[in-house]
């Protein structure tokens, strides 16, 4: 049982590289209770506080730039492919209608898959 709370002890000391912990998140290593507790401690502390530190929350752009920016894109491009168009013609002329060359278009495409996947606990 050392051994495990030793690998999520240290994940959680190299804070704030956040990336070692994360990856134990991901993973299915099992969290001991202690690493639990440290955990618990970082994100609402206790008194006295025994971490010196707290995990804050900050929100990113990515899930927004994605609904607001891409999303009608990607729609209106299914649609003209939905009519018939080939992929490369609807890229083309969505592409053209939003100010976006066409590969722009499939990057956009491309981004949103890998979002759907990450949402559905897919890795892309």
């Amino acid at each position: 049982m050392h051994e495990l709370e030793d690998i999520w002890l240290n994940a959680i000391t190299k804070l704030p590289d956040a990336k070692p912990l994360a990856d134990l998140f991901r993973s299915a290593t099992p969290m001991p209770p202690g690493a639990r507790d440290m955990m618990a401690e970082l994100l609402s502390p206790g008194h006295p506080d025994i971490c010196g530190g707290r995990l804050a929350y900050e929100q990113t752009t990515g899930l927004a730039t994605a609904t607001d920016k891409w999303l009608p894109i990607i729609a209106k491009y299914h649609e003209q492919v939905g009519k018939g168009e080939s992929s490369q013609d609807a890229a083309a002329k969505v592409g053209e209608k939003h100010k976006k060359a066409d590969r722009t278009v499939y990057r956009y495409i491309n981004h949103w898959k890998q979002l759907v996947a990450r949402l559905s606990g897919k890795e892309p």
